[in-house]
């Protein structure tokens, strides 16, 4: 019995009148940590969980007492931070290497993306920013319960890091209803846990989407800028007129044109691309046409590379293939050889006036205003002077050439429709030819097709980067004819459409630069070689740009998917570095607690509260879960040498609590 009654005495806590932080405490004598060889090592081989191998090395060499030494719970030390910063620097490397890859567009080419080794790979990296993520997330919980008191729910947090299962568990949303928490504590925490499991899920992914090069990607094998002696405005003239011989007509070129691709967008606007069907086969004809409310061609954009282009590309990718070594043939059957220069483009706009009879005959700009031309019979006396006419379903006369008042560059054309059964009626047209600076392309495998860009329509109407093109049509007898009109398929179809007058402009625009392949050795012998771009004058010389690019896997790509991985991998490197950086700079870190059963040994040794109820199988009520817990430090006598010790304990925030007069743990100190 008296032994008994010692015992007691001895584990009596400090009388109630001491409080938390205002208390007359006994002078303690506070151990230090064990000095042990390499303990800092240790310490962070306990915090990348590799404790078993240091366990049995320390065996090994009697480096260790077998027995539970005090402990550091909260180091203040800034080496020892930035030994513990390892943890987080490695997958921070790792990602950084990710989004470089991305950003440089690293191309890697080879048969193969390796993606069986890459997923090993990325599952290691997942792991490691996983233990990172919950290495933050355990700062945030421990700082909490040391520093004031958390919720129960938020403290069980640090057992169920890894589980995206805790954001709707009843831990969880008792932890951000709990009075222990303020208003900005419950966003902070809330926030905090909520985006650090988040990540936990998807970083996995995200890394793993971002390692396996995609195929496709694009890598510049060859670059380089060429120069002719010739200036711009000779090679492309922003002027014709009937002394250039352009030919008009090419009624059996688009007849002959194969189609290549059809398609409409979800705006209804049709795009279509074919291979012009002239003398060489080779060369793709792409259309956009919008289409008015009745369903009739409104508007269309019509381009063609010109010949010089086509014949250049040829040209070039025989010398590429001349010059590559016999090992890459492989690789040439991928190469895409692509010149950037000027390129034609034609914007045509049509109406239609359904009858001449008291109407007045207008025009459409380009931004679809329309615009008063004449009344309907003056333009019918207009035309009527024309002493050429036709006679076959009705009385067809030669369509009418004037200058748009708005843009001398464009063209107004006025076709008058005499058909017996629907009667006269005129169709005005706008017609703007550009030239635009595009890339044209070859692929090695595309048996000798050139293609080239079609640019959006509202930049053309805009004219973005464009230079326009005018035409005198004085003199030019192939569009001053009713044969004209017979050869765009006028005298047969029920309304004239935009996309074949354009068709016929840019096909015969595209024709004049490199007229034919005979001008190709001419051309050739004006180009200029071993010159710095310092000497060109850029109104004496023409530029080409050429690039030689191949496909293969390599990094860059813009899906979705992976657009949301670099955020993901972003997020996960500014909480990291901004978590690196507090720790190292205040010198705060702490591998206490990492685990549960290190949780469920300090609640071993701590008091058992009163008021708790029946919570030996598990908990079930939220008023539990919202409770106030705690990481204090209590003075006990120890029973063997009757010292005064301080020992840490898992308190709730209660009267019962206030009374012992426990304290907050001490950066430094052992335990």
């Amino acid at each position: 019995m008296t032994r008994k009654a010692e015992h007691n005495h001895e584990l009596n806590e400090l009388p109630s009148s001491a409080r938390l932080l205002d208390v007359e405490r006994p002078k303690l004598k506070c151990a230090p940590p064990l000095k042990e060889t390499n303990s800092k090592i240790r310490v962070f081989l306990k915090h990348l969980g590799l404790q078993l191998p240091d366990t049995l090395v320390g065996a090994a060499f009697a480096w260790r007492s077998p027995e539970e030494h005090r402990k550091v719970a909260i180091y203040q030390n800034r080496s020892m931070a930035a030994l513990n910063s390892l943890l987080h620097l490695v997958p921070i490397s790792a990602c950084i290497v990710l989004l470089v890859l991305f950003w440089s567009k690293k191309w890697t080419g080879g048969p193969s993306d390796n993606a069986t080794t890459l997923q090993f790979v990325a599952k290691l990296h997942e792991l490691l920013m996983q233990s990172s993520l919950i290495a933050i997330l355990l700062h945030i919980i421990r700082s909490q319960a040391i520093n004031g008191f958390i919720p129960l729910g938020a403290l069980s947090g640090a057992t169920k890091g890894p589980q995206l299962s805790y954001l709707w568990s009843l831990d969880f949303f008792s932890a951000i209803m709990s009075s222990k928490f303020g208003k900005r504590s419950k966003v902070s925490f809330a926030l905090s846990t909520l985006g650090l499991l988040v990540l936990t899920g998807v970083v996995g992914p995200s890394s793993a989407v971002l390692m396996i090069p995609r195929p496709g990607m694009p890598y510049d094998q060859i670059k380089e800028t060429i120069y002719m002696n010739v200036s711009e405005l000779e090679t492309f003239p922003s002027s014709f007129n009937y002394t250039h011989n352009l030919n008009f007509s090419t009624f059996d070129q688009r007849y002959d044109t194969r189609p290549l691709e059809f398609y409409k967008d979800s705006v209804g606007t049709k795009f279509a691309t074919g291979l012009w069907g002239d003398v060489y086969r080779s060369r793709t004809m792409k259309i956009s046409t919008v289409m008015s409310p009745e369903l009739k061609p409104l508007q269309s954009i019509v381009t063609i590379p010109t010949v010089l282009s086509m014949t250049q590309l040829s040209n070039r990718m025989d010398i590429l293939h001349q010059v590559l070594p016999a090992s890459t043939t492989d690789e040439f059957a991928n190469i895409t050889l692509i010149i950037t220069t000027s390129q034609p483009v034609t914007l045509v706009t049509c109406s239609l006036v359904p009858s001449i009879e008291d109407e007045d005959v207008y025009y459409l700009l380009h931004n679809r205003t329309s615009r008063f031309l004449s009344t309907a019979a003056d333009m019918y006396e207009r035309m009527r002077r024309s002493n050429e006419s036709f006679t076959g379903n009705g009385e067809w006369l030669p369509p009418l050439w004037m200058p748009s008042p708005e843009d001398p560059a464009s063209l107004i054309i006025v076709i008058l429709l005499n058909r017996k059964s629907d009667g006269k009626s005129f169709v005005t047209c706008t017609v703007t030819p550009f030239w635009w600076r595009a890339k044209t392309w070859r692929s090695a495998w595309s048996n000798q097709i050139i293609y080239t860009d079609l640019p959006a329509m509202e930049h053309v109407s805009k004219q973005f980067g464009f230079r326009p093109i005018t035409i005198a049509t004085e003199g030019i007898a192939a569009i001053n004819s009713v044969r004209w009109l017979e050869e765009i398929g006028e005298l047969t179809a029920p309304f004239i459409t935009p996309d074949i007058v354009a068709t016929m402009f840019v096909s015969a625009i595209s024709q004049f630069p490199g007229r034919s392949p005979d001008d190709k050795e001419d051309i050739d012998e004006k180009y200029l070689s071993g010159i710095e771009a310092s000497e060109i004058v850029p109104e004496s010389h023409t530029q080409f740009e050429y690039t030689a690019t191949s496909y293969g896997y390599g990094y860059g790509a813009t899906d979705t998917s992976i657009r949301l991985s670099v955020a993901v991998i972003i997020a996960y490197c500014i909480i990291a570095i901004l978590y690196v950086i507090y720790i190292i700079a205040t010198g705060h870190t702490s591998i206490a607690w990492d685990s549960a059963t290190e949780l469920i040994m300090l609640a071993l040794q701590s008091k058992e509260p009163k008021d708790l109820g029946y919570v030996s199988v598990g908990l079930c009520s939220t008023e539990t879960f919202r409770r106030g817990v705690g990481i204090r430090v209590s003075t006990v006598k120890d029973d063997e040498t009757g010292e005064l010790r301080e020992k840490l304990e898992l308190v709730f925030d209660n009267v019962e609590t206030e009374k012992r007069g426990l304290t907050k743990v001490v950066r430094g100190n052992a335990y």
